[in-house]
Parts: C-alpha cells; sequence; structure tokens
C-alpha cells in the first residue's frame, strides 16, 4: 500500500497562566494529522476512521472552515490562506484536528499547513474555536529563525474564547510544520505582560488501525474529555475569583466570527443597517 502522508501525533498539551492568579495543568491526548487529498484513500482503508458517514472517529468537511464559497475543504483552505495574504501557490493542505468521537467534536484548536509543488510547508492557519461552537481563523505565516517554530504571528484576539480573558488581548502564535515532531504554543498578552501560555508538542505516529486502537484505549474519547476538562478548570478558576468578562458586553469587539451565534448575527445586521 502506498505511504500516507496522513499520521497521528501523541501529544502534551500544557496550560500556564501566570495572571492574575496562576493555574497551570497539563494532560496528554493525540490528534490526527490528514492530508486532505488522502479523505479517499483513508476512508477505504482503515475500519475506525470514515469521511462523511458514522464511525467511531468520523471526520465531516462541515465541522471545519465555514465560508461564504462552497466547494471542497481543500479548496476553502486555499482560499482562506489566499485572502490573509499568502501569495504562494499552494498545492498540498494538511490539517492537525480532532474527530468527531462517537459523533461528538470539540476542537479549540485546529491547524491548517500549506505546502507548495516542492512539499515545502510556506504557512499555517489557526482555527480557534469557542464553547459556544463559534469559530474564527488566525493567519500564522511570518516566517522565523527559530530553530523549532518555523512560523509565527501575532494578532489581537477580537473573538470570545474564555470568560477568563478580554477580547483585546493578543494572541502570540508560534507553529512548527509537521514532521518527526510538532509544536504550536499559543500565548495571551496584555501589553508587553503575558498572561496566558498553552499549546501542545508531540511525537509523530503512523496512521494505522492498530496505533488508533492504542492511543484510543489509551486516551479514551477524546473529545468528550476536552470539554468536560475545559468546564472542569473553568470551575477552579471561578472558585479563585478571577473577574468575569461576559460575551453578551462586548459584541464590538468580536470581529470576522465564522458561525456566529444569533445575538453575534443580529449584532452585525445592525451594523450593516446603519447608514
Amino acid at each position: 500500500m502506498a505511504v500516507l502522508n496522513s499520521c497521528l501525533y501523541e501529544c502534551q498539551v500544557y496550560h500556564r497562566r501566570l495572571a492574575p492568579k496562576p493555574h497551570n495543568f497539563q494532560n496528554r491526548t493525540f490528534f490526527f494529522y490528514l492530508d486532505l487529498d488522502e479523505l479517499p484513500q483513508l476512508e477505504n482503508r482503515f475500519q475506525w476512521f470514515k469521511s462523511g458517514r458514522r464511525a467511531f472517529y468520523e471526520f465531516r468537511e462541515s465541522d471545519h472552515l465555514p465560508t461564504s464559497v462552497t466547494g471542497s475543504l481543500k479548496e476553502r483552505a486555499i482560499q482562506s490562506f489566499q485572502e490573509h495574504g499568502l501569495q504562494e501557490p499552494i498545492a498540498k493542505i494538511g490539517l492537525l484536528t480532532n474527530m468527531r468521537t462517537l459523533g461528538y467534536v470539540f476542537n479549540p484548536i485546529s491547524l491548517y499547513f500549506a505546502f507548495d509543488d516542492a512539499g515545502r510547508c510556506i504557512g499555517s492557519l489557526a482555527q480557534v474555536e469557542n464553547t459556544f461552537r463559534e469559530m474564527k481563523v488566525f493567519p500564522i505565516l511570518n516566517p522565523t529563525d527559530n530553530q523549532i517554530h518555523a512560523f509565527s504571528s501575532e494578532l489581537i484576539k477580537y473573538f470570545y474564547v474564555s470568560p477568563y480573558s478580554q477580547l483585546d488581548q493578543r494572541f502570540r502564535f508560534q507553529v512548527s510544520p509537521p514532521g518527526d515532531n510538532i509544536h504550536c504554543q499559543v500565548s495571551s498578552l496584555a501589553g508587553e505582560q503575558t498572561l496566558l501560555d498553552s499549546g501542545f508538542r508531540g511525537e509523530k505516529h503512523p496512521l494505522t488501525d492498530g496505533q488508533l486502537l492504542r492511543l484510543s484505549l489509551r486516551y479514551p474519547l477524546m473529545t468528550w474529555q476536552v470539554i468536560a476538562l475545559i468546564h472542569w478548570h473553568a470551575l477552579i478558576l471561578w472558585l479563585k475569583r478571577l473577574p468575569l468578562h461576559l460575551k453578551e458586553a462586548q459584541p464590538f469587539n468580536q470581529r470576522q466570527v465564522l458561525r456566529p451565534r444569533h445575538d453575534l448575527q443580529q449584532f452585525y445586521a445592525q451594523q450593516e443597517a446603519r447608514p
């Protein structure tokens, strides 16, 4: 059988909140890395994984990158890279993400990687999702001299991620392209102060039914665990009396949001209707 670019990454996730009160945790997980050109092969090759139909692990293109343009996820991703300023021709798209697990999916972050005809990684996009199922895309296109992180960017969030962070803080993204290892770090900054460092680093494993079984037994029902851990740590922060920032209080600071919730849709409509 042909060697696949698609694979699995077993990762250590870390979260270090520095201010206004410290709160740290780590946990282990795994991600799928999918060469979007290989989806038909993956559908036929694996028992545990299916694309567009029910299975223990199910991949749905509709879970990712909604845009105003119809087309395959690869086409939508290429368009998004171009809209965010990537000028070089794109031959392949890779996606690091979680699958629907027994029908449920939640992805705090998914990463798209663009490759040219020579197989060189030329940039990344971060698809960030909140618990309201809203989504926003952040470009990570600036090459770096860092031996670990090949691309970086620093952008104002303008997106509701957590009730414990302001919407006008900055995200600093640093990512490495997929290889034998992968690393992504996302920092939240206010002025010159780093409030939060989070991310993951992991090692590559081949995508096989055996590896899927091993990782599924080691990290069962990962997407369900992700949403449970988010609410658990939110409760701990509430008990630590961190100040809350309600989503409804700042609709004007929620910009370029994909799949906006009803109240945010109404706000956008009101803004467009103004003379």
